[in-house]
């Protein structure tokens, strides 16, 4: 699976050259502690999109998180392709939604590993550092989510606020 996301990596940088084309994506750490049940994430994600007008980009983003959460151990892959509408610019300032299809992977150290689907749609906001840098934000999602025999659906904005720099090319 690495070796797949390297390649991936690779052929994304090497093939375009228009101002067009951004890459970048966010990486995030989280220890909590709360009775005696504790949990510890690490996520690296990056992120290539295409930028198709004023309103429209495609992206894929590619996710690997080491877990640890009560007796679960394990590793989690991604592959998250996005279509993302700005709906708002001010300046330097967008607000957008992105609408995400993630295939996820969840390999257990002690057992068989299982994979799942979710759809979502998450809010963010972007902020142009320069013609080539910015930042976004983005925070919460309102999707569902199939995991084995579990699904989930819902809304939430508290804890999933994510941080990542972009690179335009």
């Amino acid at each position: 699976m690495k070796k797949l996301f390297f390649v991936v990596a690779f052929l994304a940088v090497s093939m375009f050259a228009s101002a067009q084309f951004y890459i970048g994506g966010n990486v995030g750490f989280m220890k909590t502690d709360n009775d005696g049940y504790k949990t510890t994430n690490f996520q690296i994600a990056p992120d290539f999109g295409y930028v198709l007008n004023d309103s429209w980009s495609f992206g894929l983003a590619l996710g690997f998180a080491d877990m640890e959460s009560g007796d679960f151990l394990g590793k989690q892959y991604t592959v998250s392709p996005y279509a993302r509408y700005t709906f708002y610019r001010s300046g330097a300032l967008s607000v957008f939604a992105d609408g995400v299809f993630d295939y996820l992977n969840l390999k257990p150290e002690v057992g068989d590993s299982f994979n799942g689907w979710g759809l979502s749609i998450e809010p963010g906001i972007a902020y142009g550092l320069s013609d080539k840098f910015s930042v976004v934000a983005k925070f919460g999602s309102l999707g569902y989510v199939d995991v084995e025999d579990t699904s989930a659906y819902g809304f939430e904005l508290n804890n999933t606020l994510q941080f990542g720099l972009y690179y335009s090319f």
